[in-house]
């Protein structure tokens, strides 16, 4: 009684959701679901059911929970749409009724999809574009969704080089480092690979407008946040880059809502003249093109060249004359480095010294065997000390390392040098011996001691000045304590402890005393007949040399 219910339940149409209304097949795989279709097979005691991975295998597989047998999905959609020529045999069981015989299942999916009756329902639909257009817009999404995957990581990866201010190109294609770094993510992606064999999206022009697109996507954030806190300050400044062409750096300061102060760069501006004019319109066409009014301006800061802060005619009274608000201040950090500059070329002690670091430094370092020399006695004497570095030729501030590597391996440059000098048979075994005469002398340590106590207190300072965040009255009182550092240095007792332990370091490396320099008689055209002045010590000649150093860099 209970198997003929079922049979009627079957023939009936199933109203529930895994049948009404779709437009795929229901393949289901929870347990639930495929043990309701266990059934036993004969009279044994022996059960079978759907197994979840014929799915695979026959994909137009349609499991109906309610009647727990399978239909093909095919050809029920195709007797619905009545597209079934009328001498076509149904196969009941697929259509119907519903197929559950689990133990002849494999042989009878094969069957019916070779059957007259499906292929012609597949070819119809074919045929009519049902099933084309459907696989070509599924193919097609697909497609697409992959492309836009791979386009998104190349621009992961395009954003790290930006970031790490790596170089996107190569010598060689397969060097570029945007390939190789795409090489390396295709390792545990497949369609990755696919992407770089295709290469739609890698050729230089492509990558620059990209390159281009990440970069006014980051300067209109920025340009956003500045407009919204309102108020801002211009800085400037003109230099030539590898190309010899002018550039024009822009850089705007700001404060947010939270009181955090901001140095953000703009962009470079390429300029065929340094003139005033030229300099004050590429600064306002650069306001323009940021939607920053001039009228917002409250500060500008810029060097102290002439066209850049001239009292007429210089950028800073152009801009003040559109923008009174926008008050000019020249760069501490500059202002720092030109008094320094002048106060060290006029003092000749610290002069001599910085010229003797520069020589040791490229002696050392322009060749390789010498280097090595260097380095091996280094390893043996203090390998701890911090190696040689060359002098900035531009920004004096930022010497103290060089003059640091110098007299961290004082004794192991005199060994350098006497060692290049025996090696050498050529202009450079010459110059070692003209730099080994001076390390061995008390005068030249002397001096190297000096610029090093005026360089690392100036260094201090001008990282202060240079730090975005120090206000004005930081700096001033900043300026005030080296002031007074440096008068302290000027006291008989701090001249004393400074001149015993530079005695000291010489007598234990070199052990040369400190001795007064040859007297030399006055030009004649200065010589008024007097004796002339004579130091009674070696100490005063140099007391008069460090306070010399002193008053010039105060």
């Amino acid at each position: 009684m209970r198997a003929c219910e079922d049979d009627i339940s079957r023939e009936k149409a199933c109203d529930a959701e895994c049948c009404s209304g779709r437009e795929s097949p229901f393949q289901p795989k929870d347990d639930a679901v495929i043990l309701s279709t266990k059934k036993r097979v004969g009279n044994k005691n022996e059960f079978r059911s759907f197994q979840v991975q014929w799915y695979d295998k026959f994909p137009w597989l349609h499991l109906c929970a309610t009647r727990r047998s399978i239909f093909c999905f095919t050809c029920m959609s195709a007797i619905s749409m009545n597209i079934i020529a009328g001498n076509t045999q149904v196969e009941a069981s697929f259509t119907d009724k519903g197929f559950d015989n689990w133990k002849k299942a494999l042989s009878a999916f094969q069957r019916h999809q070779q059957s007259d009756l499906h292929r012609e329902v597949v070819f119809k639909k074919m045929q009519a574009g049902h099933g084309v257009d459907r696989l070509l817009e599924h193919h097609g999404s697909i497609l697409h969704s992959t492309r836009r995957q791979m386009l998104l990581k190349q621009l992961d990866c395009l954003r790290f080089l930006l970031r790490q201010g790596l170089a996107i190109r190569g010598h060689k294609e397969i060097e570029e480092n945007l390939r190789q770094l795409l090489m390396l993510v295709a390792i545990d992606n497949k369609d990755t690979r696919t992407w770089l064999d295709n290469k739609d999206y890698l050729s230089p022009v492509i990558v620059n407008e990209m390159i281009q697109l990440i970069g006014h996507s980051v300067l209109r954030d920025l340009l956003s946040d500045i407009r919204e806190a309102g108020m801002f300050a211009i800085m400037a400044d003109e230099t030539s880059d590898l190309s010899n062409k002018e550039q024009l750096s822009i850089c705007i300061r700001w404060v947010d809502s939270g009181f955090k102060i901001h140095e953000d760069l703009i962009g470079f501006v390429h300029v065929i003249h340094t003139d005033a004019e030229t300099l004050s319109k590429a600064i306002k066409d650069v306001l323009i093109r940021c939607a920053l009014p001039l009228s917002q301006c409250r500060g500008q800061g810029y060097d102290g060249a002439a066209n850049m802060m001239g009292h007429l005619r210089g950028v800073a009274a152009r801009i003040r004359q559109e923008e009174p608000a926008a008050i000019h201040v020249h760069c501490w950090a500059h202002c720092l480095n030109l008094c320094l500059q002048e106060a060290s070329k006029s003092c000749h002690i610290i002069r001599d010294s910085l010229c003797l670091v520069s020589e040791i430094a490229k002696l050392i370092r322009a060749s390789p065997k010498r280097s090595a020399v260097f380095l091996k006695l280094k390893d043996q004497v203090s390998p701890d000390a911090p190696g040689l570095r060359p002098l900035c030729p531009t920004r004096w501030t930022v010497r103290t390392g060089a003059l640091l590597g110098i007299l961290s391996n004082y004794d192991v440059l005199i060994d350098t040098m006497a060692q290049i000098n025996d090696e050498c048979h050529d202009e450079y075994g010459t110059r070692a011996k003209g730099l080994l005469n001076q390390l061995e002398k008390f005068h030249t340590l002397f001096g190297l001691k000096m610029c090093y106590l005026i360089f690392s207190t100036t260094e201090e300072l001008s990282m202060l000045l240079q730090n975005k965040k120090t206000t004005l009255d930081e700096a001033s009182r900043a300026a005030k304590v080296l002031a007074r550092f440096l008068k302290h240095q000027r006291e008989e007792a701090t001249f004393a402890g400074f001149y015993q332990g530079v005695r000291d370091s010489c007598m234990r490396v070199v052990g040369a005393e400190p001795c007064l320099p040859r007297a030399r008689a006055p030009p004649r055209r200065l010589d008024d007949g007097g004796p002339a002045h004579r130091y009674a010590t070696p100490e005063d000649y140099y007391r008069h040399l460090y306070c010399e150093a002193i008053d010039s860099h105060r």
